[in-house]
Formats: structure tokens, sequence, C-alpha cells
């Protein structure tokens, strides 16, 4: 299961349940018809971000941020520099497990 990404299982299931549904002789080519199922199942799960978690993880990043700037201005320096510090770990989480997920699906 993805954080960002949808789970392409519920397309993948679909087709294999369609295409063992349909009995072969009733298909007139049957390289065509796997191709066009399978750009079916690409189209369906292509693109299927969540954007909503995404949304979340940068508010929560940009609060963070504006948390250790703000902590900076008044010289709570201990603070600041864990605020940030957390800041570019979460970035670098969020951009880790988006591009870990993004090259997962291809």
């Amino acid at each position: 299961m993805g954080i960002f990404f949808r789970s392409m299982e519920p397309a993948v299931e679909r087709a294999i349940a369609e295409a063992l549904a349909a009995p072969p002789d009733t298909i007139a080519n049957l390289q065509h018809e796997a191709g066009t199922r399978a750009d079916q199942v690409i189209q369906q799960a292509s693109g299927a971000i969540i954007w909503v978690r995404l949304a979340v993880a940068i508010v929560l990043l940009i609060a963070i941020f504006v948390a250790g700037i703000m902590t900076s201005l008044y010289k709570i320096d201990n603070w600041s520099t864990v605020l940030l510090h957390s800041f570019e770990l979460i970035l670098g989480l969020v951009i880790g497990l988006l591009g870990g997920e993004a090259s997962a699906r291809r």
C-alpha cells in the first residue's frame, strides 16, 4: 500500500477477473485484446496520486519550517535548531517516498 499513490491491485484484479470470465472462443485476436486490456489497466492505475495526503504533508512541512524560523527570531536557538533539522529530515522523507513510490509504479 502506497502512502502518496493509490494501489494498482484493484485495477489489476478487475482486469484479470474480466479476462478469465470471457471465453477464449469469442475473442478473434488474442494479442490485440490483451494489449487493449493492458492499456486500460495502465490508464486506470497511472496518475493515481492521493492529493489530500500530499497536501497534508506539505502543510506540515510548512508549519515546521515556520515554527523553526519563528523560534529563531525569538532567540530560542535550541528549539530553532531542532525544528529546522526536523524540517530537513521530513522533507527528505516526503521526497524519498514520492520518488520511491513513483519509480515502483513504472
